[in-house]
């Protein structure tokens, strides 16, 4: 009733402005509205309201910016808690039960789910395959696992949780429906390879592209290495050449250094491979020179802290060599100190003993003396009867070889946009293994917009505004970094903190942010502690074991570097929001009071009076000839009027308290 009667109320001033605007004297109705603001109590408020004074508040910037990071630091510990229950509770379960689970990509009557921004079921957990995956012995978690599962949902900022195991099998928590799980592998995903090596990796492949490659052999190697760079990360770089007669990259910077993985250079990459057939004959020699020369250019310009991998992809049937490749790779990697693995992969049946044995001395490096640098064997793989994804398998696990490290850290992706929720979110993972060997991983998504809310509270002023690095120096949260909910937004592939920071002092203040990313409150009372990449303790309190981000830091380690009061900091008073709530409130209701007098004075007005100087006689309005709004809508368009009147009031007020 009342929506309908302020209606009523505008629908009336509206027909008396048109009709007898003529008569209204502005002097009358400026003194009406006076009085009827008066008595409605706008001047008291106004009054009041005035003798509120501005009182300056100097935050202490370094205190400020320290306990934000001990509580993000706070929940980053509550995260790898999580990850650490799972991963103990799927060691201890050994895939204990035969019964399968829900099929990820089978429909399902699931519930909507406001935190996970689709429909899932709590209760259960799903699983997918790729096609390849031979079914038979298949094991699952039991129902032990699950029960974690629910359990680590009271990390509210922790999202979807999931298995990705070595057989390619890939547990989803809570269920879902998914999608391409026939060709879905989590371990050709970075977020499980990240976990197989402690360094960052450079990759080459070389690919012969002869007439011994044609058909569906090229096009099968072609996908190979394309699901090759899908397992590399952002601080991995790849590399590709492409051999028969001749030896070709790509041209400009690809030419002669090897590049990261990102958007930009896959597409590159991808139109590279398409435009390629199989002719000619092949050079061995050629190619392997090549793949070192990248190796040699990255290493020239850094220490040397990566992995150094090479994947040679050949039909057989060489001919026409120049030279002994054997030889070619002693020369070469001898002058690298023997720190290039080379793994090959053999296809097709024109394969005779004498291809198989050159490629398997390549990869074992037969010919290279330890003297240089200790020979790190590669293996190699055959595929007599072109299946193609037994290749993409075989390339895709490249990494199966090496002594994958069973870390008690997570590891941590990049930033990235979810498929679900359209947020930023990054991915934690921890290596699990049975019997001792690297058997898969456990991982669980993290919303950015939970892990560092207090952040996201700050806004960007003139000349300040905040933003968030891991320790790799990859951006988590700054101004510059797109929204990932514009539909507009693209993917952030380069995320080094220094795109964004480019002024010249500005890595000072990188290294001071890196020597604190380790800053964490602990988990019980107010203590806390610090320490160094290594894991020695550097200031601060820890109770009796209580886990420094690198360390169990004891009591008395550390208890002599206490800080004293900065263990207890102050609670800043809560900001009096209520009283713009209030005044905005009272501003609505003066202003709907004032509309229901106002239609009385104006009826008053128009018996008693009238005047010809509001309005010109010659500036009537034709109303019959008013042209029509495109797709305008009476029932929905908003009184113009009234918010321009209510902004207008508010900003009047904000004005005087600022």
């Amino acid at each position: 009733m009342r929506v309908r009667y302020l209606l009523v109320c505008l629908l009336v001033v509206k027909h008396v402005v048109q009709q007898n605007a003529q008569e209204i004297s502005g002097d009358i109705l400026a003194n009406e509205l006076n009085k009827v603001a008066d008595s409605v109590g706008w001047s008291f408020l106004q009054n009041e309201y005035n003798k509120m004074r501005y009182q300056e508040t100097r935050l202490d910037g370094e205190k400020q910016v320290r306990e934000i990071a001990g509580k993000i630091g706070g929940r980053m510990i509550k995260v790898d808690n999580a990850l650490k229950k799972l991963k103990e509770a799927v060691e201890e379960d050994q895939l204990s039960s035969i019964e399968a689970p829900q099929d990820c990509c089978v429909d399902r009557n699931y519930q909507e789910n406001i935190r996970f921004r689709t429909q899932v079921s709590e209760e259960e957990i799903c699983y997918s395959k790729p096609s390849y995956v031979i079914p038979e012995n298949l094991k699952f978690p039991s129902s032990k696992v699950l029960a974690v599962m629910k359990s680590n949902l009271d990390v509210k900022h922790l999202q979807f949780q999931y298995i990705g195991l070595n057989s390619g099998l890939y547990i989803n928590y809570p269920a879902t429906k998914l999608t391409d799980c026939d060709t879905y592998d989590p371990r050709f995903r970075p977020f499980y390879v990240s976990t197989t090596t402690t360094i960052p990796r450079d990759v080459v492949v070389v690919l012969e592209t002869s007439s011994a490659m044609r058909g569906d052999k090229l096009f099968e190697a072609k996908h190979a290495v394309i699901t090759v760079m899908e397992t590399l990360g952002i601080e991995d770089r790849f590399g590709l050449i492409v051999f028969n007669d001749d030896v070709k990259t790509l041209k400009e910077c690809y030419e002669n250094q090897l590049v990261p993985v990102t958007s930009a250079t896959t597409k590159s990459f991808r139109d590279f491979l398409t435009s390629q057939v199989g002719e000619g004959g092949t050079d061995f020699t050629a190619a392997l020179r090549k793949a070192f020369m990248f190796f040699k250019a990255n290493m020239s310009a850094e220490k040397n802290n990566r992995d150094n991998i090479l994947l040679f992809v050949s039909a057989g049937e060489h001919q026409n060599e120049k030279g002994n490749p054997l030889e070619v790779i002693r020369e070469e990697n001898e002058a690298l100190q023997n720190r290039v693995v080379i793994n090959t992969f053999g296809i097709g049946t024109g394969l005779n003993s004498d291809d198989k044995e050159l490629l398997r001395n390549m990869a074992e490096q037969t010919l290279n003396n330890n003297s240089y640098g200790y020979v790190k064997s590669g293996k190699t793989t055959f595929f007599p009867n072109n299946k193609g994804t037994s290749l993409r398998e075989a390339m895709g696990t490249y990494y199966d070889y090496f002594s994958v490290p069973i870390s008690l850290s997570p590891t941590y992706t990049q930033l990235y946009k979810d498929f679900f929720s359209n947020e930023s979110i990054i991915t934690g993972c921890l290596p699990i293994a049975f019997n001792g060997a690297f058997s898969g991983v456990v991982c669980a998504d993290i919303l950015i917009s939970e892990l560092v809310a207090e952040i996201l509270y700050l806004q960007q002023e003139e000349f300040s505004y905040a933003f968030i690095m891991d320790g790799e120096e990859r951006t988590l949260v700054h101004p510059l970094l797109p929204d990932p909910r514009d539909v507009e937004a693209k993917e952030q592939d380069i995320n080094n903190i220094y795109n964004f920071e480019t002024s010249g002092d500005v890595s000072d203040v990188i290294d001071s942010m890196k020597k604190k990313v380790y800053l964490a409150t602990c988990s019980t009372s107010c203590s806390w502690c610090t320490s160094d990449k290594d894991g020695n303790v550097g200031d601060g309190f820890c109770d009796l074991k209580e886990i420094c981000p690198s360390q169990q830091c004891l009591k008395d380690d550390c208890s002599v570097k206490s800080r004293g009061s900065e263990c207890y900091p102050t609670v800043s008073e809560p900001v009096n929001v209520w009283l713009y709530i209030g005044v905005s409130v009272a501003v609505v209701a003066s202003v709907i009071i004032f509309i229901v007098f106002a239609v009385f004075i104006f009826r008053k007005i128009r018996q008693n009076s009238t005047d010809d100087t509001y309005l010109d006689a010659a500036h009537d309005f034709d109303m019959t000839n008013k042209p029509p709004l495109d797709c305008e809508d009476y029932n929905t368009t908003p009184n113009y009027y009234l918010a321009e009147l209510s902004a207008t009031s508010e900003e009047s007020i904000n004005t005087k308290a600022s």
